[in-house]
């Protein structure tokens, strides 16, 4: 068994010195207080970005084995070639190499092997050799574009860097400590102060050095504020001219997350009681709603993928974190990955609250035709039975812009219990053959959707909805060669809409353009409407036609402000004001 210890100055004893260390030495030595992993910082260190088939690293550190790593500018690497059939994952890692001809620590793009469902490419990590992934790079055949999942976050691949790399004994004893003193204090201190935390959060469109946080009640006598940079704390900043102005000491990226938290201090004399009761009731609401909340921050990039991914882990109850983004791993994770759940109960229920701007990339699922349609938002259960249910609330994200591929049937959102409130969507699709379903809902669930406002321009067929519950929304849809019904039930479902704005234009001569429509093969097909307006307004080149055409089932429509005509021997409409209102 050896003993070693050091470092120590060396004494020339006779030619000989008699203390030696190598870099080894060195590094063996950080490797035990330095993690492996990137540096965490407000810079966005090592980040990959695409312009078109070029890549880009950022500036940044990184450490690996206790041996580091500087990028100190961009780094460029070679243009992409895409494949010629079938489509490819790359990878960007961080090598390093201990063999005696290399010794360094280097950026290395690894490329895969195209195929039908392609995989990234292995790491090495053993011998002399250890990587650290920096990003996925997927890119299909003849692709003037690629899609990046940055991995920095993921801990099986690459990881942030923290120190030390032992154990929390050290704060375990501060905590102690404090505890030790507040259970010896608390019962004399004499007043209660309260702080009371407003948060405030954006993704940055483009690159600044100033932000402006706008949060009620804020006063700077009484007020102090955190501020996070893309999950990291700084304080690299100093106060504008306005206190609620921050201007920091080096320009953000576009894309960078600002989070301010802002602490107002109250005097809160007397008020434990008071607090105590509001705990308990607060308890107890938790209990009987057995609702929870949670934020998801938009990456602008794939977000429609993330989300699909937690929607997945939800209803499974398990996830792995090599298989999803880098967002849906780093929000699971805060949510507290699989044991938070695999805790939760058959019949959990969860709202995530999105927040900034929404990026939609890929479809999360399908292959474009008829039979396996395109799914954006693939927020189905898998399997396709559970009581869980899951709330998507976009009242705090941007309007959703997707673009999609000629030729085409896709579904934008899509899940057997699909519970969408707030969102504002914008389709203007000019590729030809692009048939568009805007929310489907399993007969196995239900489909509700609240105060969304969705405005679709395409090329080909578009239905808005087959089942479902609409609530105070929205909706306009054009198409220049395909027709456009709002809402066309097959007959399985039912269709309920409660008050809205609905619009159906069509250019192609002999589409029909119709609010509400039932093919005569839909025998046991339901629509029940109340309290709508189908207005008609002009389009230039566009025409509308039908309030509603049913040729089977049932369609009962009451209270209808609208001076279109319907069809079919299948309609129950009474109360129609003839009159054109939006």
């Amino acid at each position: 068994m050896a003993q070693k210890s050091g470092f120590f100055n060396a004494l020339l004893n006779a030619g000989v010195y008699d203390r030696t260390y190598n870099a080894d030495d060195y590094s063996d030595n950080l490797a035990v207080v330095i993690s492996n992993g990137v540096l965490r910082s407000e810079n966005d260190d090592l980040l990959v970005t695409a312009s078109g088939l070029n890549l880009s690293v950022a500036a940044g550190r990184a450490w690996i084995n206790g041996k580091y790593f500087f990028n100190d500018s961009a780094y460029a690497l070679p243009a992409l070639t895409p494949p010629t059939g079938g489509s490819r994952i790359d990878r960007v890692v961080l090598r390093l190499d201990n063999t005696l001809s290399v010794r360094a620590i280097s950026i290395q793009y690894l490329t895969g092997t195209a195929a039908t469902s392609p995989v990234a490419p292995a790491i090495t990590r053993s011998g002399d050799i250890y990587d650290l992934v920096l990003a996925d790079v997927a890119i299909s055949s003849g692709a003037t574009s690629v899609t990046i999942t940055d991995q920095r976050s993921n801990a099986d691949l690459c990881g942030w860097v923290y120190s030390t790399s032992g154990d929390d004994s050290f704060f375990t004893s501060l905590d102690n400590a404090f505890n030790t003193w507040f259970e010896s204090a608390k019962d004399t201190l004499s007043s209660v102060t309260l702080f009371k935390r407003y948060t405030w959060a954006t993704v940055l469109a483009s690159a600044t050095d100033t932000v402006q946080f706008n949060v009620p009640q804020y006063d700077a006598e009484t007020c102090f504020y955190e501020v996070y940079v893309n999950g990291f704390l700084t304080n690299a900043f100093t106060v504008g001219s306005a206190a609620n102005v921050i201007v920091f000491n080096a320009q953000l990226q576009a894309g960078a997350q600002v989070i301010v938290n802002v602490y107002k201090s109250l005097d809160g004399t007397g008020i434990e009681s008071v607090a105590d009761e509001i705990t308990a009731l607060q308890n107890q609401y938790a209990t009987i709603s057995g609702a929870q909340k949670y934020i998801y921050y938009c990456t602008g990039s794939n977000d429609n993928v993330s989300l699909s991914e937690i929607a997945q882990a939800f209803y499974t109850g398990s996830y792995t974190a090599a298989n999803v983004t880098a967002a849906a791993a780093a929000f699971l994770s805060a949510l507290g990955g699989n044991t938070f759940l695999a805790g939760l109960a058959d019949n959990a229920k969860m709202t995530i609250e999105v927040v900034g701007t929404c990026g939609v990339g890929a479809a999360a699922y399908g292959a474009g035709t008829a039979q396996s349609r395109y799914r954006y938002f693939n927020l189905a259960p898998q399997p396709q039975t559970s009581a869980k249910t899951l709330i998507f609330d976009f009242a705090k994200c941007d309007t959703i812009n997707v673009s999609f591929t000629a030729n085409t049937s896709n579904i934008i959102f899509y899940s057997t219990d699909l519970q969408i409130k707030n969102c504002k969507l914008s389709v203007d699709e000019s590729n030809a053959g692009v048939n568009i379903q805007v929310f489907a809902g399993s007969n196995y669930g239900r489909c509700d959707v609240e105060n969304c406002e969705v405005d679709i321009s395409t090329t080909g067929d578009v239905k808005f909805a087959a089942n479902g519950n609409y609530t105070a929304c929205k909706f306009t849809g054009a198409s220049t060669g395909g027709h456009v019904l709002i809402f066309c039930p097959d007959s399985a479902y039912m269709i309920r809409v409660i008050g809205g704005t609905f619009y159906a234009y069509c250019k192609a001569s002999g589409k029909t353009p119709a609010i509400f429509y039932t093919y005569g093969t839909e025998t046991n097909a339901i629509i029940i409407a109340q309290n709508i307006s189908c207005p008609t307004v002009s389009k230039t080149g566009y025409f509308q036609q039908y309030l509603s055409v049913s040729y089977a089932g049932k369609t009962f429509i009451d209270f209808v402000v609208s001076t279109m005509n319907s069809a079919g021997n299948y309609n129950t409409i009474t109360s129609q004001i003839w009159q054109s209102k939006a």
